[in-house]
């Protein structure tokens, strides 16, 4: 359904190739979670969601120091 759960600490080249997305790599960030981290501006909680181009995440697991899991949902 256009739907995949990844583990946060995946780098964002990887998730970019590997699902056609345009995420920033020059940023201050490396991986999935801290996009997430930059995005959001502070530690999410579990349920949280964002879009960013044709895409949309939500937090699927987070503790109050790290994102764990993320769902991105690909628009057609």
């Amino acid at each position: 359904d256009g739907t995949i759960e990844l583990e946060a600490g995946l780098h964002v080249s990887e998730v970019n190739e590997a699902l056609g997305l345009a995420i920033p790599e020059e940023e201050d960030f490396q991986t999935l979670a801290g996009f997430v981290l930059a995005e959001l501006g502070r530690f999410p909680k579990p349920g949280e969601k964002f879009q960013h181009g044709k895409a949309q995440f939500a937090v699927v697991e987070a503790s109050d120091r790290r994102v764990l899991r993320v769902c991105v949902r690909l628009s057609a």
